[in-house]
């Protein structure tokens, strides 16, 4: 009997191994809800929520899918309405995109964009295909693959990004830590600034697009990030210079 037993307590944990060394890696922060209030003269702007959801495949592989909404406040709407929506579908451990969807309605700006990465390709439809580099990330998987990283002090990280069949390198410098007030507490955060550079091609006129990429992707812009200094990474706070002002985000998660 206690034979038998030892063999049934094998068996279940080869099971058991078996199914851990199958499973698939699941990607940090799956499932995790943001929400970030934008406030520009530290007026509230802007609501934006950001959820990290598991999709089926993309092509041969597993993919992550990144929504992120952003509308406009009551008040705002008033000056400028916008109800905009981005939707990164990016592939795990890398952060490499295969699809990103832009669907964005301003004042003037009726856009709906789809660019599938194959084959060191950027493919859009009713546009000719553009050369990228195989790891090339939309501007929200590069920016949310700054969360895997181990963020030491002074280091820089460099990832490519494809941006309307422009390619330009986002690239991270962490600062070092710092206090930094969220909407309730105090935390111990890890400081990162993030700039755009561009090549020469980037120089040329770009296509009708929305508010955040026209403001924000640019070589001048200085943006800064603090992440929560744990396992977790959660923005706390990003702000950039809006010149002589600075927009700022604060986030929260949602339950």
């Amino acid at each position: 009997m206690r034979k038998k037993r030892i063999l049934h307590a094998a068996a279940a944990f080869f099971f058991v191994i078996s199914s851990l060394g199958t499973a698939k890696a699941q990607p940090p922060f799956l499932g995790e809800q943001l929400t970030a209030e934008i406030t520009f003269l530290n007026i509230p702007v802007a609501i934006a929520t950001l959820q990290v959801t598991q999709e089926t495949l993309e092509g041969d592989q597993s993919s992550y899918h990144l929504a992120i909404t952003a509308k406009s406040t009551p008040f705002y709407s008033l000056l400028y309405p916008v109800d905009n929506r981005y939707d990164s579908f990016f592939t795990w451990p890398h952060f490499r995109t295969s699809r990103y969807e832009r669907h964005i309605r301003e004042p003037g700006v009726d856009l709906q964009r789809v660019v599938r990465y194959q084959n060191g390709q950027a493919i859009a439809d009713g546009e000719e295909p553009v050369s990228v580099p195989r790891d090339v990330r939309d501007l929200f998987s590069a920016l949310y693959a700054l969360r895997g990283q181990p963020l030491k002090e002074n280091q820089v990280i460099d990832s490519p990004m494809d941006l309307d069949g422009q390619l330009w390198v986002v690239r991270a410098t962490v600062l070092g830590r710092e206090r930094v007030k969220s909407r309730r507490d105090v935390h111990i955060a890890i400081k990162v600034m993030v700039r755009f550079l561009s090549p020469k091609q980037a120089q040329r006129t770009r296509r009708a697009s929305d508010v955040l990429t026209n403001n924000l992707v640019k070589e001048r812009t200085k943006l800064t990030i603090w992440f929560s200094d744990d396992e977790q990474r959660i923005p706390l706070k990003a702000q950039y210079r809006f010149s002589p002002f600075f927009i700022k985000a604060v986030f929260s998660t949602t339950d």
